[in-house]
């Protein structure tokens, strides 16, 4: 993937005349706002939305995603598991920056008419300009197209194939196990049958992929409202766990159902009513068709309907805080109406545990003296 992208932001930098060139250009179209400090979270992309979304989509993807945990049992010991993720953290800081960057590339190469602007270009999504600039500007060199796919194809296949096969160990360990039929399998027929599940959802997943692509919408925006009504109630119950003691399981079911009810309900919300977030103000000169966008916040929705053009980055945030708070709440009513005792091990509680863990480093340089 590196190999592709490096390739576009190479040929792109060049055709613009260099790094300054692009700068400016981005700059003069108003694609270099870092810090929108506005908290409101009906505009679709903030600092506020970016950093607390993007930090709760990262807790998500490195400390309860079923792929990662598999790779840290997977580790020789905790401490290999931790280096691991020490060295992937910059890998991926570099590889998002390259990313990002190759949208200002982008932009700066087609900001005489933009390619959504304009009807004889065919791009009708978003997710089609990577490809229709690789198109345009490669087409007359043989390899770089084809290195183009390729990278597509191996970054997407190599995390489809761990999220396939952690799938299907979930369903087989967690579920088909636990039926009389399946736990007296040997290893050959549990094998066979794990690669049986993984083959289905792999259908299942490749149908989905056909369905998200008449969405007409950018991947990111996709994701992240998927994430939002999902993942968002799994990690509310992890941070249930680990940082509150006193919560039991009604708190956990409570929670986890609040929170994936507000995600379904904003996300469907927002299919529903589709908000138009009208983009940063873009060239048409050289477009046989014009359509100019600016602003950032929706502007179809009115009144009570406006709920559904919160920003795709807040769902997940939101989805966690209703998990926590609802949780919360029923752990603290019903411990005290059926009078619950919570004997939770220290180490298994967050705070407590690194109390514990201060307190020994505490008396240890105590006892060296």
């Amino acid at each position: 993937m590196l190999a592709g992208v490096i390739a576009v932001i190479i040929k792109g930098v060049y055709d613009v005349g260099g790094f300054s060139n692009l700068w400016e250009i981005c700059s003069q179209g108003e694609r270099l706002n870092f810090f929108v400090i506005d908290p409101n979270p009906l505009i679709r992309q903030s600092f506020w939305s970016l950093v607390i979304g993007s930090f709760v989509a990262w807790i998500s993807s490195y400390g309860i995603d079923q792929q990662m945990v598999q790779r840290y049992a997977a580790a020789k010991d905790r401490r290999t598991a931790q280096s691991a993720i020490l060295l992937n953290i910059p890998g991926v800081i570099i590889l998002i920056s390259l990313c990002c960057f190759t949208g200002l590339v982008l932009y700066a190469n087609l900001s005489g008419c933009d390619p959504l602007s304009d009807s004889t270009s065919n791009v009708k999504n978003p997710n089609q300009l990577v490809p229709f600039f690789v198109m345009q500007k490669f087409s007359n060199i043989i390899f770089i197209p084809g290195l183009f796919l390729s990278s597509i194809f191996c970054a997407s296949l190599s995390s489809v194939s761990s999220a396939l096969n952690s799938m299907s160990a979930c369903i087989w360990r967690d579920y088909l196990m636990r039926l009389k039929y399946f736990s007296n399998f040997n290893d050959s027929k549990s094998s066979l049958t794990t690669k049986i599940i993984a083959f289905v959802c792999g259908l299942i997943c490749t149908g989905m992929g056909f369905l998200i692509s008449t969405l007409g919408t950018n991947l990111a925006q996709i994701s992240g409202t998927i994430n939002g009504s999902l993942q968002a109630p799994i990690i509310g119950i992890f941070f249930l766990s680990s940082l509150f003691p006193f919560n039991n399981i009604f708190g956990l079911y409570a929670g986890a159902l609040s929170g994936f009810l507000v995600g379904c309900w904003l996300s469907l919300g927002s299919f529903l009513t589709k908000p138009i977030y009208p983009k940063p103000p873009v060239s048409i000169l050289n477009c046989t068709v014009t359509s100019l966008r600016s602003n950032l916040q929706a502007s179809n929705l009115n009144g009570f309907n406006q709920i559904y053009s919160v920003s795709y980055m807040w769902l997940s945030p939101i989805g966690v805080l209703f998990t926590i708070l609802i949780g919360i709440l029923v752990s603290l009513v019903t411990n005290k109406a059926f009078k619950i005792e919570n004997n939770v091990d220290d180490k298994l509680i967050i705070y407590r545990a690194l109390k514990k863990k201060d307190n020994r480093n505490k008396n240890f340089e105590l006892n060296k003296f």
